[in-house]
């Protein structure tokens, strides 16, 4: 299944198995981190406002977010 990704108004064809960190710097935006893509420093938080059906289950390193916030790394 292929979905369009949207991300601070920059769109990109989601490619599976890539996070949404990735995705975000192949469009050239920042997501800040400090564990190198980890999921350890949890500084990468985003909120899905909408798709959120498309991403992959939560995983142990996001299981401490609620609603519709995860990690970008995962």
């Amino acid at each position: 299944m292929s979905v369009n990704l949207t991300i601070n108004g920059a769109a990109i064809e989601a490619a599976v198995g890539r996070s949404l960190f990735d995705h975000a710097e192949t469009l050239g935006i920042q997501v800040p981190t400090s564990c190198q893509k980890q999921g350890k420093c949890k500084e990468c938080i985003v909120e899905v406002v909408a798709g959120i059906e498309c991403l992959t289950p939560r995983g142990e390193d996001e299981s401490h977010l609620k609603d519709r916030f995860r990690l970008a790394c995962r």
